[in-house]
Parts: C-alpha cells; structure tokens; sequence
C-alpha cells in the first residue's frame, strides 16, 4: 500500500502558518499585508514567500529579505498536524509519499523545516494539478492499493 499525502492543510497547518507570517510581518512595521496577499494569490504562478516578502517589504535586499524568510520557516515545526505525521511514521518510510502543489523551493523548505525528507520515500512538488503525478505513482505501482 502507498499512501500519498497532500502537504498543504493535511501536514502543515498552512492556515495557522499564514497568519503567523501575516502577523509577523505587520509586527515589523508593514501594513495592507494580508490584502497583499489576497493580491499575490490572483497570480497564476505558485506562491513564493520570498517573492511575497520582497513585494511586501518593497526590499530588494537578498540579506534582508532572507533573514525575514528565514524567521518565518525556522518556526515550521509549531504548524505539524502530529496525527497525521503520527500515521506517516506507522505506515513507514517506503508506504508514504507527499503530492503537493506550489513553488518547489517554497514547498521543499516547509516540508524540510516541519517534519524533514527522511519520513516519506518521495516528495514531488507540482506547479499545477496534482493528477498526472498522481496517475504515474499509480502506474509506477501496479499491484498496490494507492490511497490518496
């Protein structure tokens, strides 16, 4: 059996993770920053909280807008939803997959900071829908039940 999990609002409280990013932001001083958002979202391209961080902060500054990016990800572990990891981590390494939409880069640290590469067998990272991957971990694995 092959289990994929979505990472987004399965895994990773990404509500909760909003709103610690929203208030950290405002609390240095910017304002308009959840209707920023709103903005950014209408965007076809996958979120980037670093793209996000430099529209917001007007900063063009690598150094700056990496110390805020990495302020915001060093605290990824507080939005685990741990009976989910708890499933992850009965099923095993080689049952469990994550299937998640986003910018890669984005996604992959999330994932790296909250419960690290070492649970699932892959992570796969898609810019659009998740359905193609989907259909290949299902080729890929013929024989198995594939619960998503």
């Amino acid at each position: 059996m092959k289990v994929l999990f979505d990472f987004d609002d399965v895994i990773f409280d990404t509500k909760a993770f909003k709103d610690f990013f929203f208030t950290t932001l405002e609390r240095r001083g910017y304002t308009n920053v959840r209707q920023a958002y709103e903005e950014y979202r209408k965007k076809p391209a996958p979120f980037s909280l670093r793209t996000f961080i430099m529209q917001v902060t007007y900063d063009s500054s690598e150094e700056n807008v990496e110390t805020l990016y990495e302020e915001v990800m060093s605290k990824c572990g507080q939005f685990v939803n741990r009976k989910v990891l708890d499933i992850i981590v009965s099923l095993g390494r080689e049952s469990s997959y994550i299937v998640t939409h986003g910018d890669s880069q984005f996604q992959m640290d999330k994932i790296r900071l909250s419960i690290g590469k070492h649970l699932v067998h892959t992570i796969v990272t898609v810019p659009g829908s998740k359905a193609e991957i989907i259909k290949d971990i299902c080729k890929a694995h013929p024989d198995e039940e594939i619960i998503f």
